[in-house]
């Protein structure tokens, strides 16, 4: 039961019972949207960690598979270095053979192949 309910309705001091009831209500008011905007910062900073934990996360899984997809590279590099070493010492082998020595034939090996393959692999 309110203030103003309990006081006659002609009397001075139900006009200032209800003036303190509405003061009262306002600031009630007040502080209910200052609690409700409280936890709405409080829920939206949990969010916001929440996001920046989950960034964080997927920011390592990307820096593994970036340090991964380099090793790969260098490896494969490593890879490309050695067939290019295979194939100049094919090469090499082709021109140290005399022509006027006759030896059996392999199928798809000769110096245009390994040309086009030491090309390709400058590109």
């Amino acid at each position: 039961m309110k203030l103003s309910d309990q006081i006659p309705p002609e009397s001075d001091w139900h006009r200032q019972a209800l003036e303190l009831e509405q003061q009262l209500a306002d600031e009630q008011d007040a502080h209910d949207k200052w609690f409700e905007l409280a936890q709405k910062w409080k829920g939206e900073q949990v969010l916001i960690r929440k996001e920046r934990d989950e960034l964080k996360q997927q920011l390592e899984a990307f820096k593994a598979i970036s340090a991964a997809e380099m090793n790969w590279q260098l490896e494969l590099r490593a890879a490309n270095e050695r067939l290019r070493e295979v194939a100049t010492c094919l090469l090499e082998w082709i021109d140290a053979v005399p022509a006027d020595i006759e030896l059996p034939t392999m199928p798809g090996v000769d110096r245009d192949w390994v040309n086009l393959v030491l090309a390709e692999g400058e590109s």
